[in-house]
């Protein structure tokens, strides 16, 4: 930000401590100001009537007319250079001109420098209150180092006491740091980052001129891309000042302002407005996004829903298509365990009829010319679960009937020839070949567990899913030529 060229060199004229503010005599708590060019005239009145602005001197004044620089006071003797040092002959001087300001501005307002408080607790640099209000307020000009804790003690005595503390800067020695940029004024300390990180407000003060320092940092607009002064915040170190006279700020009930800040705030509160436009145009966008997400959704869930009844009516299309299955099979199973139990009851042929035919039958004699007796591995005894009588054949001889026909349909292709796949109704018509009336459905029960037992016994091999098996019998070196089968219709 510019400034009047003079309100800067004044501020930044740090080697100068020219005294240009004195005292009435006769009461020190009235300030006096030296007007520039004014040297001649005062210096009557100066030498009669006024004394020098440190409390502790009562050195004679007079007063200085200079050719190249500023008018001043000046001692009429040697003074005590510690007391008139360049920070505690500032410090004295920034009193001055705050309580000067203040008389002028507020003349309704009590203003008290260095005023003892609460039975000397505290003596601010500059008291002000305000009795038709009761709101009071103390400066506080530091020029000098100053550590947290201090501070810390200080501002919450000021707190517990409704007291509104005002901290001050010096705009010289330790409390102004020289800034590393040339866009910039200052680097604040530890101290002034504590402030900032409590939430207070930083000012710099130079006296001489009456000049107030506000502090601002450079911050970015993103609702509008460009870049605008902002109150400092907590890690910015960096800062800038804007400058103005300190007669053109102002007291609140909370503390000091300058047009500086009251720019700041507006801009703040600008930008505060375009975000909450921005924001509110965002949610409105949102808000229209999410409703045609919403009509979105509520289009595919009805969708779904209908994609879902279709699926569930299926579902239980075939639930039920499957209960009336599995009833119907049972109703079958039922039917086919009674017919199964009648059929066991039965008897087609008398026990010692089926011995003599399986004695003398074709079967046995062609299975012990191949094997050259009958092999033990091709029966098993199911006599205790089905009886031969209710059958209609030994079961000897179905079973040689059955591995019989099956070995001919293998090995019909000659010796040294891949056997092919029978299917397990191969081993039926084989029983049925030896014209023997049988009773199937119990033939049926028997028949896949004597091929499990040939499979175990490596004679079969396993029975496919198409219902299929290989028959893996090694037959001796010559295969006898058989006659050719019998069929019979069961």
């Amino acid at each position: 930000m510019s400034h009047d060229p003079a309100l800067i060199a004044a501020f930044n004229a740090d080697a100068d401590t020219r005294m240009v503010w004195a005292t009435e005599r006769a009461d020190r708590s009235q300030v006096v100001y030296l007007d520039d060019g004014t040297a001649e005239q005062m210096r009557q009145r100066t030498k009669s009537s006024l004394a020098c602005i440190v409390p502790e001197c009562d050195i004679p004044l007079t007063t200085h007319a200079r050719k190249t620089k500023r008018d001043g006071f000046a001692h009429l003797g040697r003074v005590d250079d510690a007391l008139h040092c360049a920070e505690s002959l500032m410090h004295q001087q920034a009193k001055a001109v705050i309580v000067s300001w203040l008389r002028a501005r507020y003349p309704h307002v009590r203003i008290d420098p260095e005023v003892l408080l609460v039975n000397g607790e505290r003596r601010p640099d500059v008291y002000a209150e305000n009795p038709a209000t009761g709101n009071k307020l103390a400066f506080e000009v530091q020029y000098s180092a100053l550590t947290i804790a201090e501070w810390d003690r200080r501002h919450q005595w000021y707190a517990e006491h409704d007291i509104v503390d005002v901290w001050v800067f010096g705009h010289v020695g330790p409390q102004r740091r020289r800034p590393r940029t040339l866009d910039t004024d200052v680097v604040t300390n530890a101290l002034q980052e504590h402030l900032l990180a409590k939430g207070e407000l930083l000012w710099w003060v130079e006296p001489t001129a009456g000049i107030i320092a506000t502090p601002y940092m450079t911050a970015f607009d993103e609702t509008t891309g460009h870049t605008y002064n902002a109150l400092p915040r907590e890690h910015r170190r960096d800062l800038s000042f804007e400058l103005s006279a300190l007669a053109e700020s102002w007291l609140t009930a909370k503390g000091f302002r300058t047009p500086a800040l009251i720019r700041m705030d507006e801009a703040a509160e600008q930008l505060t407005a375009r975000r909450e436009h921005a924001r509110r145009a965002y949610e409105a966008d949102v808000a229209r996004r999410q409703e045609s997400e919403r009509l979105a959704l509520s289009k595919a869930r009805v969708a779904q829903e209908a994609e879902a009844r279709r699926t569930r009516e299926q579902a239980e299309a075939l639930e039920a298509a499957r209960q009336a299955q599995e009833q119907s099979e049972r109703r079958r199973a039922e039917l086919d365990d009674r017919l199964w139990r009648e059929a066991l009851m039965r008897t087609i042929t008398p026990a010692d009829t089926l011995d003599g035919a399986w004695a003398s039958s074709e079967v046995r004699h062609e299975i012990e010319f191949i094997f050259g007796s009958v092999p033990e591995w091709l029966f098993v005894d199911y006599s205790a679960v089905v009886p031969e009588s209710a059958l209609g054949i030994s079961h000897p001889h179905w079973q040689a009937a059955a591995f019989l026909y099956a070995l001919k349909r293998s090995t019909r292709r000659g010796p040294g020839r891949p056997r092919p796949t029978v299917p397990v109704e191969t081993f039926i018509e084989g029983v049925a070949s030896v014209g023997m009336r049988f009773e199937r459905r119990l033939l049926d029960g028997l028949l896949l567990d004597w091929c499990g037992h040939l499979y175990e016994r490596r004679q079969l091999g396993q029975l496919g899913r198409d219902g299929h098996t290989r028959v893996l019998t090694k037959l001796p070196v010559r295969e006898p030529v058989a006659p050719a089968p019998v069929h019979a219709s069961s």
